[in-house]
């Protein structure tokens, strides 16, 4: 098991190593739609594969439009976590490795256009997205999966610091179609 985790991570560093450019950041966030509506703080890193292509991973923590707990993250993820355990006891580490590969699936996708040297736009498309909250009286634990496309505009401060907007149209399992946007900051290298 020791061997397995220490591969996973090797794998992973030196994904990000190979990378063109890494983008770490935070956001602010909101969703609005007729049915659903959150508000979160979004740690997000979006990791270059070539030029301008880039693969996205986010988790959000927040609250809901009725004050109760609200949580973003990529959909394959929490069953990743469940395969890799489940995977722990099986001699085969067939489960393990299925376990890693889901938690690693990136979330969506982007595209890098440079306007200038100070500012990009930067199409999305994110589909394996899910939001947890919990509602009711009880605090009924909800998991649905989401999925959203849109455009964010970078303005580089520095070589390494930029600013963000970004806005996009999101569907949320079982709620009406919204729109979802926010604001950040972050570091490139």
């Amino acid at each position: 098991m020791k061997k397995l985790i220490i591969l996973s991570l090797f794998v992973f560093g030196a994904f990000l190593a190979q990378s063109q450019t890494t983008r770490l950041s935070l956001n602010g966030n909101s969703i609005l739609n007729s049915r659903f509506s959150a508000f979160s703080i979004n740690p997000s890193i979006d990791i270059g594969v070539s030029e301008h292509f880039n693969i996205h991973y986010s988790l959000g923590f927040g609250v809901r439009g009725n004050s109760k707990f609200y949580m973003h993250l990529p959909a394959s993820a929490p069953l990743g976590m469940l395969a890799f355990i489940a995977g722990i006891g099986d001699y085969s580490n067939f489960l393990s490795y299925l376990g890693i590969i889901l938690i690693i699936l990136p979330e969506g996708v982007s595209y890098d256009i440079p306007l200038n040297d100070k500012w990009e736009l930067t199409p999305f498309i994110n589909i394996n997205s899910a939001e947890c909250f919990t509602s009711g009286v009880n605090n009924d634990f909800n998991y649905l999966l989401s999925a959203d496309g849109g455009v964010a505009a970078r303005y580089y401060f520095s070589d390494k610091f930029f600013g963000q907007v970004y806005s996009s149209a999101k569907i949320i399992e079982s709620k009406a179609w919204g729109v979802s946007g926010g604001f950040g900051f972050g570091l490139a290298w």
